[in-house]
């Protein structure tokens, strides 16, 4: 498509690196893409990527400004017939909004702020076709304040780089230029200081009055330009002079924020600054001149989704308050700094990437130029796809498999990460699933959803993915689906509003199997009005592609992540298994961006070989079927070796791992076919193996009988899909 995006100019600012991102996002997916503006230090950098920069005088509402712009821009529309104009504030979209009416071209707006409005305003204001909203309170206030229809308005997120905001990039970019912050912890400030932006700079300052005394290797940056910086800079001064050291720093605009958020300790601020920093995993307290949130967590995330991270209308920012708040934060030990900060970084990679942001404008500019056309699928599956997880990989492959088998002729269409990837694969229809636009459309047009296996139900690993996997139920039953929770586990839960959270979303569904018997149980007690069905892991039906089995005698280890206590005493382990045995020892990584690591640490130790990444789970069920023994961390390498019918030792502490041993091992009444490790020591783990390969034939023997039965309760339970 050819696209052109209208501002007033291209100068620093949250929406204008907003349009930034779009533009370059949109031109690197094959589009034609345009940017009219009024100049500035971002037109340099757009034309640098390939895409044009036309400038255009739409920063003033100066009639014979107004005048030029109209005809320079109905100029470049005339010539180069776009197929979509979008216009990113109200000048810009007064102006395009007088020439959709002479060319008729698609038109769109973004609301970035809360306009001022009086009724000549109301009137001049123009929201296109489809207007998109960076916020929930920033729709509502358009619907409310322009009556502007509610089914025409769309709520986009900041779309954040998140491989140019990274916890990976280089670090100790800004000392050079400011050697006096080597080896303090910076408190990072981003903002425009002018007379209305800049109070919570101000606050930050006083704040440090208190916080430079309790923490004297903390010192705070102000990064910024405007009227007010002036003034901001004389606090700065005044704050300085009575800690009797340089703790504040106000440095004005700059174009190299990144450098100075990678080597910051924690951010305060509002905003897209606050995203940023929290894509490279900094710990950030949310506040801005509009209002204060505070520490962004699990318990803030509503207060900062509906304000863009802005906090309008929480309660306007005090000294006191970031004090507090900052403090908590320097205050917190090692692991729970770390934890705090992988937080953010998950939540903005799942809800605030480029790619979610560029999918909604996307999807909305074919609908509008009927390049998409709709249609109604039998099933949508959505699960943990995409991500390169072995074990949720075999899931979805197995649920398409089994779902063609009954009915050849289903349209499918897979909620995934990586939408063309799995297209491509499975040939099914996707939907970007973090595209809660494009997510809400496929359901719409769905007959079943199928909540599609794997302990989605649970907060251990996440209280994120729960809020998640909780609400897609939500819409899809409000979208009228028919809703299978299907082949899945229920819990680990750490919080009681996680378990209260699950049990109201599953008590919902029209049809439930669970894969295990404790999955079940608990499912029955949530929701004693329910009538669950005890099904199978789909993964059981994988056939295990032998070719990827290995010459001569081995054992596979498929660890996950362990305090590093469990993780030496599995290394030293699979060294003592490596030599009594004579096996070879290969460690697979059965989620590659999680396990890695600890693959690499354990194939070192015993002198053992990491398995390459990218391999399918048939290669992998076809590894572990040669093997002698599986020492297997997660559930699916388990899986695989019943499928393979391969001796196994489960190495957990994990409840889903308990259920599934106890499940096979109550097939027999001659012994274990699986021994369960929690917190054992090397010499333990040894021991189950010699017991365990010394009954080798027998359990192979146990587990290629009971396959026949498992795989004939896992196609039973396919008949609540219907």
């Amino acid at each position: 498509m050819k696209i052109l995006l209208c501002t007033m100019k291209m100068d620093i600012g949250g929406a204008e690196t907003h349009i930034l991102e779009l533009a370059k996002a949109l031109y690197a997916r094959g589009h034609d893409v345009t940017v009219a503006s009024g100049g500035g230090r971002f037109a340099a950098e757009l034309e640098r990527t390939g895409v044009e920069h036309v400038n255009v005088p739409l920063y003033s509402k100066n009639p014979f400004l107004l005048a030029a712009a109209e005809i320079k821009l109905s100029s470049l529309i005339a010539r180069e017939k776009f197929d979509i104009v979008h216009a990113h504030a109200r000048i810009p979209a007064f102006v395009c909004g007088k020439l959709q009416k002479k060319y008729g071209f698609r038109f769109v707006t973004t609301a970035h702020y809360d306009f001022r409005v009086t009724p000549l305003l109301r009137k001049m204001t123009d929201w296109g076709e489809h207007c998109f909203a960076v916020s929930p309170d920033i729709k509502d206030y358009v619907i409310k304040n322009y009556a502007f229809p509610k089914k025409n308005i769309t709520v986009v997120p900041n779309g954040i780089d998140t491989d140019v905001f990274s916890p990976s990039s280089p670090a100790g970019e800004i000392f050079g230029e400011f050697p006096e912050l080597k080896d303090k912890r910076i408190i990072l400030h981003v903002s425009r200081l002018e007379e209305y932006s800049s109070l919570c700079a101000k606050c930050l300052i006083k704040a440090m009055e208190r916080i430079g005394v309790d923490f004297p290797d903390s010192v705070l940056v102000i990064i910024g330009g405007g009227k007010d910086f002036d003034f901001v800079s004389e606090l700065a001064e005044r704050t300085n002079s009575k800690l009797g050291r340089k703790a504040v720093f106000a440095l004005g605009a700059r174009t190299d924020v990144r450098k100075f958020i990678t080597d910051s300790y924690m951010f305060a601020g509002p905003s897209r600054a606050a995203l940023e920093a929290m894509a490279c995993g900094k710990p950030t307290v949310v506040s801005g001149s509009q209002g204060h949130i505070g520490i962004f967590s699990m318990e803030t995330i509503p207060d900062c989704e509906k304000t863009n991270f802005c906090g309008r209308d929480m309660g306007i920012p005090t000294s006191e308050k970031l004090c507090r708040d900052i403090s908590a934060v320097l205050s917190t030990k090692e692991e729970e700094y770390t934890s705090l900060g992988n937080f953010c970084r998950e939540y903005v990679c799942g809800h605030y990437s480029v790619g979610i942001m560029t999918d909604i404008y996307e999807r909305e500019y074919e609908r509008l130029s009927k390049i998409v056309t709709g249609k109604r699928h039998d099933y949508t599956l959505c699960g943990y796809y995409g991500f390169g997880n072995l074990g949720d990989e075999a899931l979805e492959e197995c649920i398409i498999s089994s779902v063609r088998e009954k009915n050849p002729s289903a349209d499918i269409c897979v909620m995934t990460h990586t939408p063309k990837k799995t297209s491509r694969r499975f040939s099914v229809g996707t939907v970007q699933r973090m595209n809660i636009f494009a997510v809400s459309k496929a359901l719409k047009n769905t007959d079943t959803f199928i909540f599609g296996g794997g302990n989605l139900l649970q907060d251990k690993t996440s209280s994120q993915s729960l809020v998640y996997y909780t609400k897609m139920l939500d819409i899809a039953k409000k979208k009228g689906c028919r809703t299978v929770i299907f082949a899945n586990g229920l819990g680990p839960f750490e919080k009681a509003s996680g378990l209260r959270l699950a049990a109201r979303a599953a008590a919902e569904a029209d049809e439930v199997s669970m894969r295990e018997s404790y999955s079940l149980e608990l499912f029955r007690e949530l929701c004693p009005v329910s009538d669950p069905i005890l099904g199978f892991d789909p993964a059981i039906t994988v056939v295990p592609d032998m070719s990827a089995k290995r010459d001569g005698r081995y054992f596979v280890v498929a660890p996950k992540f362990f305090s590093r206590t469990a993780e030496r005493e599995l290394t030293e382990a699979a060294g003592n298994i490596s030599r009594e045995f004579g096996l070879k020892a290969y460690i697979l990584p059965m989620y590659e961006k999680e396990d890695a690591s600890v693959c690499r640490r354990i194939a070192y130790g015993c002198n053992g070989e990491v398995v390459n990444g990218g391999i399918s789970p048939q290669e992998a069920a076809g590894l572990i079927s040669g093997a002698e023994l599986l020492l297997g961390s997660r559930l699916h390498s388990l899986i695989f070796a019943t499928v393979g019918a391969c001796p196994m030792i489960a190495v957990s502490d994990d409840i889903k791992l308990f259920s599934y041993v106890d499940m096979i091992n109550a097939k027999t009444d001659s012994g274990r076919l699986c021994y369960l490790t929690e917190d054992s020591g090397a010499e333990e783990i040894t021991k189950l193996a010699f017991e365990t390969l010394s009954s080798s034939v027998n359990i192979r023997a146990l587990l290629s009988r009971g396959l026949d039965e498992w795989k004939k309760t896992y196609i039973k339970s396919l008949d609540i899909l219907r």
